[in-house]
């Protein structure tokens, strides 16, 4: 089993055992294993990605956890575990390019990247006209409150994580990548 069937088993155990007095036993047998020691890497990911909550054992093992409201949402809506790891690339990916322009950039690696970058003028006029060129009135009148109450940096900022997250349709996200690409942004 690879890798992310194994987390999506695991999740899947976990919420089949939720509400049981004693559910370390019942998941395990779900899984179909002894005890959790050769899981420990899927549950400290799932863990480290908002998935579950697990309380650790002295021999460093999950001892009690359930599933977090985004770990629910995600079997909820029938997704894998695979789509947050590519999300998470897509982002750093995205991070990555965001040090391409010509102001100063910061970036630290890990799951919370922090890019400090300079918003060229116009850019974010041609982001909202793109989005609204493409079909995206919602997200276009949101890029346009953000930048007036946030700041332009703010909504660069909300646009890169639509493209990251892929919440934006293909038009508009083929459109809005062009103008960040412009803009020397992405």
């Amino acid at each position: 089993m690879d890798t992310f069937k194994q987390r999506d088993a695991i999740l899947r155990a976990i919420q089949k055992c939720e509400g049981l007095r004693s559910p370390t036993g019942k998941v395990a047998a779900e899984l179909g294993v002894k005890d959790f020691q050769g899981l420990r890497e899927e549950f400290r990911w799932l863990e480290g990605k908002g998935l579950l909550e697990a309380n650790w054992a002295q021999g460093d093992y999950p001892l009690r956890f359930s599933l977090t409201p985004e770990g629910r949402d995600l079997l909820d809506l029938n997704k894998s575990t695979r789509s947050i790891a590519e999300s998470s690339t897509n982002s750093a990916i995205m991070n990555q390019q965001n040090n391409y322009n010509s102001g100063n950039a910061v970036n630290n690696m890990g799951d919370h990247n922090v890019t400090n970058f300079h918003v060229n003028d116009g850019a974010i006029d041609d982001f909202i006209k793109a989005l609204r060129e493409n079909g995206s009135e919602d997200r276009a009148q949101e890029l346009e409150d953000v930048a007036k109450t946030e700041g332009d940096q703010s909504a660069v900022l909300r646009v890169i994580q639509w493209v990251g997250k892929n919440w934006l349709t293909p038009a508009a996200l083929t459109a809005v990548q062009a103008v960040g690409v412009a803009h020397g942004l992405f």
